[in-house]
């Protein structure tokens, strides 16, 4: 028998028994969004539960998707321009050239040498994104990154 997660809070990975508890870790305001939803302290904790086992589910699929689309840009961006292509400001927009920086600053920080691939894993998911949004379409999409898809849809 399937079981609904926000009606069984308890069998739950992550579940809060105590709605003080909760509200104090999350705060008022942040349970308040919950309560607006349903009639009760006891539903909006269940809500809530909910809302964290979902969130759960979808990181595995995401953390999937993150590494292979920033490997696959990596590569072909490699291959064309060199494994420091990040660093070739003409490449980029001013946005990434600030995430770019902040991801070496912050290797440095912690002591490692911001090498190629450190720097490449340290970028966040949304940098990643931002490379296929239309203001990359003349300059790396239709040079380079249309690679990665072009094989794909063509054996189709």
């Amino acid at each position: 028998m399937t079981t609904i997660p926000w009606r069984n809070v308890d069998r739950q990975p992550f579940a809060f028994s105590d709605v003080d508890g909760l509200v104090s870790a999350v705060s008022k305001i942040r349970f308040a969004t919950y309560r607006q939803s349903t009639d009760s302290d006891r539903g909006a904790l269940q809500l809530y539960t909910w809302n964290t086992a979902v969130a759960a589910t979808f990181h595995g699929p995401l953390q999937s998707l993150e590494i292979t689309l920033r490997n696959a840009v990596h590569d072909v961006m490699s291959t064309a321009h060199g494994t420091r292509w990040f660093d070739t400001a003409r490449l980029l927009r001013p946005a990434q050239v600030s995430t770019v920086e902040r991801a070496v600053e912050h290797l440095r920080r912690v002591g490692k040498q911001p090498t190629a691939n450190r720097v490449v894993s340290e970028l966040p998911f949304g940098f990643w994104v931002a490379l296929f949004a239309n203001a990359y379409d003349t300059t790396i999409w239709r040079s380079e990154l249309y690679r990665i898809f072009a094989r794909r849809i063509k054996n189709r």
